[in-house]
């Protein structure tokens, strides 16, 4: 497969790459939108294939992601780096678990995935291209080592992401899963997701001495464990998106000391009647609260 080979394909929306395939060049799906799977056959001795996505044999690179893939993209724990253009336009992608085996994070890497928010970069990465994340433009990274490494490119950071340092990943005894990291201020923390299996739950205000201030973005995307949700006050962000899709969340109680409810927060919480909301709100954008739900009561406490 040549460079470009199914470039601008718009409406093409699956592919299946057969065994007698040994080169797919760069660029190969750029602008292909609507696809969502790349399928490579099991007995290709060249490339392999994992939830929709293209690697190389071994699993060591991971080589295209299809722009029309959407929700969490959790890569496999061989894959050591990530190709250049790997998610070229994937901006429907809503969150990436890199793996502990990564190293690198090749030029433009995640290009203009405009609905990636937040980004946990295990400390094995020491190699960052040009522009790896250019036009990302409201990512926040969070990164397990303590400063920039000598393997950054100059312009890794070329379009301004937030970073933090000493992220440390952590599960506490209820099932909340943390990420502390350092700030100009000192330390904080905030919610990533949740593996236990309550159905009511209270956001912890702390964790390991530092005080948890934001709810991540998805971080409970497609939960179908919670019911009952109580935010306290110490939380200052509640991520975009950050429990769309949890069908099962019946009430949640917003004590948090938030202004805006962002976008997509309760996105398909199909089965969501109640929301109490901190009287510090001061706006809710357009799509907070999109269809289909069916609220009851929403009010002010």
């Amino acid at each position: 497969m040549g460079e470009g080979a199914f470039s601008s394909c718009q409406s093409l929306e699956t592919i299946t790459i057969p065994k007698n395939v040994t080169f797919i060049g760069t660029s190969v799906f750029d602008n292909c939108d609507s696809l969502k799977e790349i399928d490579v056959v099991a007995d290709n001795k060249n490339y392999a294939s994992k939830d929709g996505i293209l690697y190389n044999k071994d699993f060591t690179t991971l080589l295209a992601c299809p722009a029309g893939k959407s929700g969490v993209v959790s890569i496999p724990n061989m894959v050591t780096s990530i190709a250049e253009f790997a998610f070229f336009y994937c901006d429907k992608i809503a969150a990436v678990v890199l793996p502990a085996s990564l190293t690198t994070i090749s030029n433009n890497a995640f290009y203009f995935c405009t609905s990636l928010r937040s980004l946990i970069v295990p400390e094995s990465v020491t190699t960052i291209g040009a522009h790896a994340f250019a036009f990302c433009n409201l990512l926040n990274i969070y990164f397990e080592a303590s400063e920039i490494q000598d393997g950054f490119d100059n312009d890794w950071n070329f379009s301004n992401c937030s970073y933090y340092f000493d992220a440390v990943k952590s599960t506490n005894d209820d099932g909340f899963e943390i990420v502390s990291y350092s700030t100009d201020e000192g330390t904080s923390a905030i919610v990533t997701g949740y593996s236990g299996s309550a159905s009511t739950l209270t956001i912890p205000s702390s964790a390991s001495n530092n005080q948890i201030k934001g709810i991540a973005d998805y971080a409970f995307y497609n939960n179908e464990t919670i019911k009952n949700v109580t935010i306290p006050k110490s939380v200052s962000y509640l991520g975009i998106g950050a429990s769309s899709g949890a069908s099962n969340l019946e009430t949640v109680s917003l004590e948090a000391n938030i202004e805006t409810i962002n976008p997509y927060v309760f996105l398909n919480c199909t089965s969501l009647t109640s929301v109490s909301l901190a009287e510090t709100i001061t706006s809710i954008w357009i799509a907070s609260f999109a269809l289909p739900i069916a609220i009851s009561l929403l009010i002010l406490i």
